[in-house]
Parts: C-alpha cells; structure tokens; sequence
C-alpha cells in the first residue's frame, strides 16, 4: 500500500528533477491523493442524496477528470501545462458551482485551496498577479451574480458533504505546507552531503597537487644536474687536441651539446610552467616600465638589432612580479625568436577598458596562420621543427596557464611574412591600477 501511495506521490519526478520542480509535483500529487477518494465520497453519496442534483455529480465529476489530466500532464513532463490548469482552468470550475448552486462552504473553501496552491507552485511574480486577480474577478462577479439573480439549479447536498470539503481544506493545506517543507530538508541534506563530499575531493586534490609539485621540482633538480654535466664534460672532449682533427668525433660531441642544452632548457621551461600558480598567494605593485626596460635590456646583449616601441608609459599593476616576468619575458622572446627580420621590431600598447587591462604585443615576425589559434597554446605544440626555429613549445602553453589563472585570455592577430600580434586581457581592479602621469610620447628602446 505504502508503495502504492509513494509512487502516485512521485508521479513524473526524476532523479535529476530541480527541487523548484519537485516541491509543486509531489504537492499537486498529495493534493491529487486527497481529492481523489474525497471527491468519489462525494459523488457516491450525492448520487444518493433525494434532495441532490445530477449536475452537481457532474460538476465535481469534473473535477476528478481535471485532476486525472493534471496527473497525465505530469507523468508525460507537460508540468507548465498542468500548472496552467490548476491556476487558471479550475478556478472557473468553482465559478460555475456558485453561479449553478449557490454559495457554499465547499465552493469558498475550494477557492482557498487554489488560492494557497498558488503560492506554492511559484510561478513567476506576473503569472502568480493574473491568477490571483482572476480568482478575485470570478468571486466578485459569482457574488453579483447571486445578488440579482437566484441560483440556476436548486440542490441541497448533504451536510456532511460541507464537513468533508471543510476537512479537505485543513488537510490539502496541511499537505502542502509539509511537503514544502520535507524537500527543502532532503535538498539541504544532499546538499551538505555534496559539501562534504567535495571537501573532502578538495583536500585529496590540494595533497595530490602538492606530492605532484615536489615530485615535479625535485625530478627536474635531479634531472638538470646530469644534463649539465654532460654539457660540461661534452665541451671539454671538443677541445682536446688529439680530438679536434677527427671531424667525425666533433659531429658526435656537437649533436650530444646541442641536443643536451636543448634538454636542459625543456627542463627548465617545464620547472617554469609548474610554478605558475592558479591563484599567487601575494601581490605587489609591479611597475611594467621597469620591468619591461630590464627584460629588453637583457635580450638585447644576445639580440643586439632588437628595437622595442613603448607609445606611452606603461602603469603600475597590483599582480605578482615574477609572474608578470615570465609572462613577458615569454612572449618578448617569442617575437626574437620566430623572427628572419634583420632588425627585430616589437611593439606595446595597452588600455584599460570596462575592468579588463588589454596589452598588445606586436612584431615583425614570421607570422602565424590563424588555423593554429588553439593548437599554439598547448605544451610541445610547435609550428617549426628545432634545426628551424629554436624552441621547447612551452612558452605559449605558460603564457596560457598565466592568464587563465587570472581570469584572462591571450589571443593573437597574425599575416604570414609580416608579423604576429599577441592580445592580453584580464581583469584588473581600478584600485589595483595606476596609469602612468604623465603620459610618456613614443619612444624606442634599443
């Protein structure tokens, strides 16, 4: 029987169904419960009653079909159908009652139930206004109706058929009231069941990142010492003189080198990538002149033609000094690196706009066909082989990773033969950014 009584109780609720949803179907599904055999009460005695009338068993006969729709509408998902039906097509239900039978205690408190049932199926805010106006429009007009015109049909239904809408009401209300309530607690219980649940996921993830981060650094420790030994030990067999005439032997040393400083450099971008935090535990302010101008000078000692154009004074960022290096310094290298030019041109411009800061890095580059947008950014995804263009096909990925971790996004804007632009953003706080004053006229550092 309980089975029974769950499953008419569950009508068209799943798994997966929202609570919003859950609480109107499982109380239009307990107020269905408690019409039902209330209803069939009344038509069974009624249709007993001398002094009754057959069309008020026709009547509330209509109300046990509107509510085998509402349960169809239900178990086929037609919930916003079913809602509709209860709001605006029963109401005239108990309209045609009083006008046909006359004022009643059944037919006021009938109102009341769809009154409350309103509330609680929580329709929009302008839906709930019409439905409560339309009920207030039928009972004023059923009202003046009577008051110039007697009722169409003359019935005296039982009075225990008053007693048992009156009873009806307390228990439909008390129904929907508990049934709110029961699925707001089993939601908060899954919910803090999930909170806990993922806690606990959080900290397994924070202990993994960490085992994974010191496996990372010391991995990378140990690999980098070997590499630099045999670096070291490489060049000094290419300068033993009994070795210096076999060109064959200084091929072999050369490939060792040359492959073992590429290995090291991989290394020591990967270390890179694995310090970039998603969320940098403390900020500073970061004057980006004087990084920028410390970067160029740096690159210009192995790019002595590298010119770089600032148009105006770069601003002072609340971020994170290293971080913000990286970023630089990465796409900076970038623009040399992938570069035929005989002098190397890079270009800085920013803005700030609607809470985002926008830089945009422009050189005179290879260029980069724009069927790569995505590819460039993943770690070892490179365009060129190594004899080409130098390179670990990481430096983007970090770059990503970077931006990303603040919220922002690198893009990049690019014609074959003639250059490539890198676009930044991210949101910047106007709190934690201060423009440069004055503004400094265009200049090139070289």
């Amino acid at each position: 029987m309980n089975s029974l009584l769950n499953r008419i109780i569950y009508f068209g609720i799943e798994e997966d169904t929202p609570l919003d949803e859950r609480i109107k179907l499982k109380g239009i599904n307990s107020i269905s419960l408690a019409l039902c055999p209330a209803l069939l009460f009344i038509v069974i005695l009624e249709s007993l009653n001398p002094a009754g009338s057959l069309a008020f068993v026709g009547l509330i006969g209509g109300y046990l079909a509107i509510i085998a729709v509402i349960l169809y509408l239900n178990i086929k998902h037609q919930f916003q159908v079913s809602y509709n039906l209860i709001l605006f097509a029963a109401p005239f239900g108990v309209f045609a009652e009083i006008v046909l039978f006359g004022n009643s205690l059944r037919a006021d408190i009938v109102f009341m139930i769809l009154f409350v049932a309103a509330i609680f199926l929580r329709p929009s805010n302008r839906t709930l206004t019409a439905a409560f106006v339309l009920y207030t429009l039928l009972l004023v007009t059923s009202q003046i109706y009577l008051y110039h015109n007697p009722p169409i049909i003359e019935s005296q239904p039982y009075l225990i058929t008053e007693y048992t809408a009156m009873i009806l009401t307390f228990l439909t209300v008390i129904l929907i009231i508990k049934n709110y309530e029961t699925e707001k607690a089993i939601e908060q219980e899954k919910m803090e069941t999930l909170l806990r649940e993922l806690a606990e996921k959080n900290q397994e993830l924070v202990r993994v990142n960490r085992d994974l981060e010191d496996f990372t650094f010391a991995t990378s420790h140990d690999l980098k010492t070997p590499i630099r030994l045999l670096v070291s030990f490489s060049d000094l067999l290419r300068r033993k003189k009994e070795l210096q005439q076999d060109k064959e032997t200084q091929e072999y040393l050369e490939f060792i080198n040359e492959n073992s400083r590429h290995m090291y450099q991989l290394i020591d971008n990967l270390l890179s990538y694995a310090r970039v935090k998603d969320h940098p535990p403390k900020k500073e302010w970061v004057d980006l002149q004087a990084l920028i101008e410390e970067l160029v000078e740096v690159l210009q000692r192995a790019v002595p033609a590298l010119e770089i154009e600032i148009p105006q004074k770069l601003p002072r960022i609340l971020s994170h000094y290293d971080t913000l290096r990286l970023l630089f310094h990465n796409l900076l290298e970038n623009g040399i690196k992938y570069n035929t030019s005989k002098t190397v041109q890079i270009r800085i411009v920013y803005q700030y706009e609607r809470g985002q800061i926008c830089f945009r890095i422009a050189d005179n580059g290879i260029g980069i066909d724009s069927v790569y947008n995505d590819y460039i950014f993943k770690m070892f995804k490179r365009l060129h082989n190594s004899s080409s263009f130098p390179g670990t096909g990481i430096g983007l990925s970090t770059c990503k990773r970077i931006l990303e971790g603040w919220g922002g996004q690198i893009s990049f804007e690019s014609q074959l033969e003639i250059g490539t632009t890198f676009i930044l953003k991210w949101p910047v706080k106007r709190s934690a950014y201060l423009p440069a004053t004055p503004p400094k006229m265009a200049n090139s550092t070289r």
